[in-house]
This record gives structure tokens, sequence and C-alpha cells, in this order.
């Protein structure tokens, strides 16, 4: 992404104060823990403005959108 590991670790810190990111334990198949993040708040939030947004269907259905733009008289 061109920028460095103290930056990402910079705005996930942030984005954890902020609330939608979560830090969460995992534990693999060898028993060893680590930490990972948890982006479903992030996505909810931005699913709101998707939904809003009066071109996301256009954008998500090009080709049904297409094909109503050919339909019309």
């Amino acid at each position: 992404m061109g920028v460095e590991t103290r930056t990402v670790q910079r705005s996930c810190k942030k984005l954890t104060e902020l609330g939608p990111l979560t830090r969460v334990t995992q534990t693999d198949d060898a028993g060893e823990e680590r930490i990972v993040c948890d982006l479903s708040g992030l996505v909810g939030r931005l699913e709101h403005y998707v939904l809003g947004d009066p071109d996301y269907q256009v954008r998500k259905y090009p080709r049904s959108a297409d094909l109503v733009e050919e339909a019309a008289p």
C-alpha cells in the first residue's frame, strides 16, 4: 500500500478507539494465539452510505441498467 507498518498500526488503533474496528484474539490449530481485526463494525457503517447512494444499483448491476436504458423509448 506504500505506507509504513507504524502508519497502519496507528490507523488501526484510532479505528479501534472510534469503534468500527474490534481487535479479537484467535487461536490457531497449533494452539498459538494472535490478535486479528474484526471489520464487521466498519462494514456495517459503510453499508449505510452505500445503500443511501442513488447510483449504487447502477454500479452494482451495470448490465441491467443498460437494458433499462435500451428499453426506454
